[in-house]
């Protein structure tokens, strides 16, 4: 019962037979690249010892994963990208940034809870979408990254899989989102370049409305 009750953070304490006083934590367990291989439990006695113990695996957690979402944080992407796409050097990838539209407006308008939920959301999609075949991230913010065989994507394909829809008791909201994509031929050169091309992308259709997609090309960065 107490594992049906827990989920990955959450701490449930329980008491032995011995009438110790016991933490039970459940954590995911991730391959290489970050997919969800298993889970584990941990039970530990609380006292002094175990408090620190867990404190420590918890800020090497939050080193490489963003807590909210579950997804690699920004650094952590940009190590596991270069790892992926040595596995593939003749591959073709698409390397793309998801930023919501007016995501202060959200939050002003319906509480930082909501905003989280509207985050957390996203992190659920994307998931889905990357799967094995490809690494995602919340960069920072409401943006977020992926890597994905270039086969995979399309305008289309990202317009059916990505909406957001969220329901409360006054409705349901659909919220905007934008896509900066590129190209990807990787050649050993640092993934933040193709991150900065996705930005500019993104800046690109800043003014459009509805869901908006971008392709970088050189052009953009030169009128820049």
């Amino acid at each position: 019962s107490i594992v049906e009750r827990l989920y990955q953070g959450h701490l449930v304490a329980c008491f032995g037979k011995n009438g110790r006083s016991y933490k039970s934590e459940l954590a995911y367990v991730l391959d290489p690249l970050g997919k969800i291989i298993g889970i584990m439990e941990f039970i530990r006695p609380i006292d002094a010892l175990a408090d620190k113990n867990v404190n420590l695996w918890k800020t090497m957690l939050k080193a490489r994963f963003d807590m909210l979402t579950e997804l690699y944080n920004h650094d952590s992407f940009v190590e596991t990208a270069h790892k992926f796409l040595k596995k593939y050097p003749e591959g073709k990838f698409v390397l793309g940034i998801w930023d919501v539209r007016h995501f202060k407006m959200i939050i002003s308008s319906f509480g930082v809870a909501v905003g989280d939920m509207v985050l957390q959301r996203i992190g659920e999609i994307i998931k889905v979408l990357v799967k094995d075949k490809g690494i995602a991230s919340r960069l920072i913010g409401d943006k977020f990254a992926f890597c994905l065989p270039e086969e995979m994507i399309t305008e289309k394909w990202l317009r059916d899989n990505t909406e957001i829809i969220m329901v409360n008791w006054q409705g349901a909201y659909k919220f905007e989102s934008q896509f900066g994509l590129c190209h990807l031929l990787y050649n050993g050169e640092s993934i933040h370049v193709f991150l900065d091309r996705c930005m500019i992308a993104l800046r690109s259709n800043s003014e459009a409305s509805g869901d908006a997609f971008a392709w970088y090309t050189p052009e953009m960065a030169e009128k820049l």
